[in-house]
């Protein structure tokens, strides 16, 4: 009896590791899928093409979220991206002073004053996660709580900060940065995009795709909405 539970055990556990090899093999496949799409889209970009890509068909939506114009076309569009800016505010820090007298029993009077001085600082607003787009003229968002669209031509500098935010700078009477927070696996594909779409330079050389971590969920998407340049 022990040897027909022994046996019965290792079919089990055999038959656990094969379904493991096979969910791996899968996920293989995906994300090999994944890095050829990525090095494709970087690939056209460069040599100054749009990529011919069904957006709808890839994504499976019914409509966009984005409006855009009739002379430009979309490089790469991200859904899960969050969106944030920073704001200058201001606060005033001081002491007061002064001193007490009394006038009467139980009643005084305090004398004295506030002074202060104004400090400027800055502030990250985010704005929650929405759908990131890169055209061949704009970089868009669209999510619940601000939509912004971002014209090359304003872009000042694109700069990225740790392993998946993109800091964009662009010709504003504020002047404050921009961020856009994207998976680490999308990262470089979108510098290199917009490099090319843009005509910065990175000095990046070469494309270098990255491995694609396990736990990033990877969605693509297009868009429809109206736009105003913030």
């Amino acid at each position: 009896m022990l040897k027909k539970w022994a046996e019965r055990r290792a079919e089990r556990a055999e038959a656990k590791a094969r379904a493991l090899q096979a969910q791996e093999d899968e996920r293989r496949r995906q994300l090999e899928a994944v890095k050829s799409f990525q090095e494709s889209i970087v690939t056209i970009a460069h040599a100054g093409a749009v990529p011919e890509v069904d957006w709808l068909a890839v994504t499976g939506l019914d409509r966009l979220p984005f409006r855009f114009l009739k002379s430009e076309r979309p490089l790469l569009i991200l859904v899960g991206v969050e969106y944030g800016e920073n704001k200058a505010r201001r606060r005033t820090v001081g002491k007061t002073g002064g001193a007490s007298f009394r006038v009467a029993k139980g009643v005084s009077i305090r004398a004295g004053g506030f002074s202060g001085t104004p400090v400027h600082y800055e502030e990250l607003v985010t704005y929650g996660t929405g759908c990131f787009a890169i055209t061949n003229k704009h970089i868009y968002f669209a999510g619940e709580r601000k939509n912004v669209r971002i014209p090359h031509g304003k872009i000042v500098s694109l700069e990225q900060e740790g392993d998946d935010i993109l800091r964009v700078t662009r010709d504003r009477v504020s002047g404050l940065p921009e961020f856009f927070s994207v998976t680490a696996l999308w990262i470089d594909c979108v510098l290199d995009v917009l490099g090319s779409a843009s005509e910065i330079d990175f000095g990046r050389g070469q494309p270098d795709m990255r491995a694609i971590p396990e736990t990033d969920a990877i969605y693509l998407l297009d868009d429809g909405t109206d736009f105003h340049d913030a």
